[in-house]
């Protein structure tokens, strides 16, 4: 498993692609996350107000496909 955002960022533009830009509710918290975890990696001192992880991002694409 990668330990960079890139893939699931990556799996988060090309659906919003698809739907010319619109978002749901569901969509915009994952993205967020995405952001969330970029800080994770690279200002860790600026901390995150939820833990986030890569596993996290994945258990959270996986309820937004249900």
């Amino acid at each position: 498993m990668s330990t960079q955002p890139k893939p699931q960022e990556q799996r988060y533009w090309r659906p919003v692609a698809e739907r010319k830009g619109a978002q749901d509710a569901r969509m915009l918290e994952f993205r967020w996350l995405l952001e969330e975890l970029r800080v994770s990696f690279f200002a860790q001192e600026l901390r995150t107000p939820q833990p986030v992880s890569i596993k996290r991002l994945e258990k959270a694409w996986g309820q937004l496909n249900h």
